[in-house]
C-alpha cells in the first residue's frame, strides 16, 4: 500500500457513514451543513418566542393609546385657551377704541331686507384682528380667523346644510349675557324701535354698553366661555353652531337666585351648588329648552374638554382659566353662581330683561 493510499484510508475512517445511500453522501463524500442552512436555523423563532413578542407589543399599545389620547385631549384644551386669549386681545382693543365699553353680544341691524349692520361680539372684534374686516355679518369672510372661533372638541356640521356654509365656519363660544349687552333693533330716527323688546331712546340697553371699569370681581367674572352647540344654531338642521351669548347660564332649579339674590344668599340656599346642566349638545334649541323646563338643569355652558369634564373661559381681568363639571343637577361650579347673580352689577339696567 502506497503512502497515498494510507492517507486516504485514514481520512475515510474519520468520515460518517449513512445507511441510506440514496439520500446521503457516500463514504468518500464529506458530510457538511451549508452556511445558508445554518443561518436559517439560527435566525428562526419558535412559537413561544413569537407569542411573547406579540404579548409585549400588545401591552405597549395598551399603555400608549390612553396616554396619547390624554395628550391629544390636553392639546385640544390648550388650543382652546389660546383661542380665548386671542379673543381677549381683540376685546381689549375694541374697548380701548370705544371708551372702554364691551361690544354688544348681538345687533339685528337695520330694517333693510339684507340686514345691513347686523353683527355680534365675535364680528365686532374682527377689525382689530384681521385687516379689512367691517365688523358686520355682511363684511368680508373672516377666513383663517374661523379656526379661532371653532373649538376642536366640537361637532362639525354638514357643509351642505346651508348654501355657502362650511362646517368649519361656526362659532362655538358664547359671551356673558349681562356684560355683553343686547340691542334688538331696528332703530328709528325718533329713537324708538319698530320691533324688539328693548326700551326706547337712552333707556335702551344698546345705548349703555357695559364698561370694563364697572366689572367687579373681574378675576371671577366670565366674558367668553365654551358654549353648547345646537344642531339648528344657524336656523337649519345640522349646522351645529352656538348662540352668541350664554343666555341660559343657570339651570331652572336655581334660577330663583337671579336678579335679586346676593352671592351669600345663593350659596346658603343651594349649599350643594348651582344646577350644573346635563353637559350635552342638542339637536335643536327646542330640545334644550324642553330639558331646561322639565326639571331643570339644561344650561348652555359646555364642559367639552378632557373627557367632557372641563370648560375653558376668558375672564374679565384678561386671564384664561377653566372649571369642572361634576355631575348633572345641583353641584355645579361655584363660578356659575358668581356669574349669574347680580349683587354687584347694575341691577337697574337689567330690569328690561323681565327676569
Amino acid at each position: 500500500m502506497t503512502l497515498t493510499d494510507k492517507i486516504k484510508r485514514r481520512e475515510t475512517a474519520k468520515m460518517p457513514y449513512y445507511t441510506d445511500v440514496t439520500t446521503t453522501p457516500g463514504p468518500y463524500e464529506p458530510f457538511h451543513i451549508s452556511a445558508e442552512s445554518h443561518m436559517r436555523k439560527r435566525i428562526g423563532f419558535t412559537l413561544v418566542e413569537l407569542l411573547v413578542v406579540i404579548g409585549i407589543i400588545a401591552i405597549l399599545i395598551g399603555i400608549l393609546i390612553p396616554t396619547l389620547s390624554r395628550a391629544r385631549a390636553q392639546a385640544n384644551s390648550v388650543w382652546c385657551m389660546s383661542n380665548l386669549r386671542q379673543m381677549g386681545t381683540g376685546i381689549s382693543m375694541y374697548a380701548q377704541a370705544n371708551k372702554l365699553s364691551l361690544p354688544l353680544y348681538y345687533w339685528n341691524g337695520t330694517a333693510s331686507p339684507n340686514g345691513e349692520g347686523a353683527t355680534d361680539w365675535a364680528w365686532l372684534i374682527l377689525p382689530y384682528m384681521k385687516r379689512g374686516s367691517s365688523g358686520e355679518y355682511t363684511g368680508n369672510d373672516p377666513g383663517g380667523i374661523w379656526a379661532m372661533y371653532k373649538d376642536k372638541d366640537t361637532i362639525t356640521g354638514e357643509s351642505a346644510a346651508v348654501a355657502g356654509y362650511s362646517g368649519q365656519k361656526v362659532q362655538t363660544y358664547g359671551c356673558h349675557p349681562h356684560l355683553f349687552r343686547f340691542a334688538p333693533g331696528p332703530l328709528n330716527p325718533d329713537m324708538t324701535y319698530t320691533a324688539g323688546n328693548a326700551k326706547p331712546g337712552s333707556q335702551d340697553d344698546g345705548k349703555k354698553p357695559f364698561k370694563i371699569s364697572q366689572i367687579r370681581r373681574a378675576t371671577e367674572m366670565i366674558m367668553i366661555a365654551d358654549a353648547v352647540q345646537l344642531g339648528d344654531g344657524l336656523g337649519v338642521a345640522n349646522s351645529w353652531s352656538s348662540h352668541a351669548d350664554l343666555w341660559l347660564i343657570q339651570g331652572d332649579g336655581t334660577a330663583w337666585c337671579q336678579n335679586w339674590a346676593t352671592l351669600e344668599q345663593a350659596q346658603t340656599t343651594y349649599a350643594k351648588g348651582p344646577d350644573a346642566g346635563f353637559n350635552k349638545d342638542y339637536a335643536t334649541t327646542s330640545d334644550m329648552l324642553a330639558a331646561h323646563k322639565s326639571g331643570g338643569a339644561a344650561i348652555d355652558i359646555r364642559f367639552r374638554h378632557l373627557n367632557n369634564r372641563q370648560a375653558n373661559a376668558l375672564f374679565a381681568d384678561g386671564h384664561v382659566g377653566s372649571f369642572t363639571w361634576k355631575r348633572a343637577g345641583l353641584g355645579g361650579s361655584d363660578l356659575q353662581f358668581k356669574n349669574f347673580i347680580l349683587d354687584d352689577m347694575r341691577k337697574q339696567d337689567m330690569k328690561f330683561m323681565g327676569q
